[in-house]
């Protein structure tokens, strides 16, 4: 490695001075885009308002779906019965069984990531949302494959073997997730009355599946 390239490498991951003095380590993670993420070098001792995040975020990851699709899920289901829609019932509660079968949910994985990684403009203590919800826009303007190139996945999901896994292939799987769930977001939708179409769940909704489409036609 030249001398350039070292000196490069150097200084491009050591981590900034925070305003807050903090005595948790924190280690360069990745570079995308021309930012620096870092991350803490122990994910068991993390700052409590990040660790809760996380755990939320987590949680998320793990049942393949966030609690505004399940919380219109739900809705969606007791509307369907109370219209004796019986057909729709099991295709709702076969939506659900699906994605509890899924290997992953890329929007959800980048969520976790927003916690884990954070760039120089954020406080390694806390999770600010508002600027995460930015952050987050600005990552999904961009490839899955460019993205999950830089980012270390293995870090996000242990339970995967990245060494045994083709990225393409991986990132290929997360786009179909997004087909999928527009889908389903759809099927939500049709069976949700009127009255709850007008309701901040189902807008919240909506613009979840305005977004996902916004990503696929980004990956055409």
């Amino acid at each position: 490695m030249k001398l350039k390239e070292k000196l490069t490498k150097f200084f491009s991951s050591k981590p900034p001075k925070w305003g807050k003095e903090t005595n948790y380590v924190i280690e360069f993670a990745f570079k995308h885009n021309g930012k620096n993420y870092y991350q803490l070098s122990d994910y068991v001792n993390i700052p409590c308002e990040r660790a809760f995040t996380a755990i939320s975020y987590y949680d998320e990851l793990s049942m393949k779906c966030d609690r505004t699709f399940l919380l219109a899920h739900n809705e969606a289901i007791e509307a369907a019965c109370n219209n004796g829609k019986l057909t729709e019932v099991v295709r709702l509660n076969q939506d659900l069984k699906i994605r509890l079968s899924l290997v992953s949910d890329p929007d959800l994985l980048l969520k976790l990531a927003s916690v884990v990684f954070f760039d120089e403009n954020e406080s390694p203590l806390v999770y600010d949302f508002a600027y995460n919800e930015k952050k987050l826009k600005e990552w999904k303007k961009h490839k899955l494959l460019d993205f999950f190139q830089v980012l270390p996945l293995q870090n996000l999901t242990p339970s995967l073997d990245f060494s045994k896994i083709d990225l393409e292939t991986f990132t290929k799987m997360n786009h179909e997730v997004r087909q999928l769930t527009v889908l389903q977001i759809e099927n939500i939708l049709l069976n949700l009355s009127q009255e709850q179409l007008k309701g901040d769940l189902a807008k919240e909704l909506i613009s979840q599946k305005e977004t996902l489409l916004n990503s696929i036609a980004l990956e055409a």
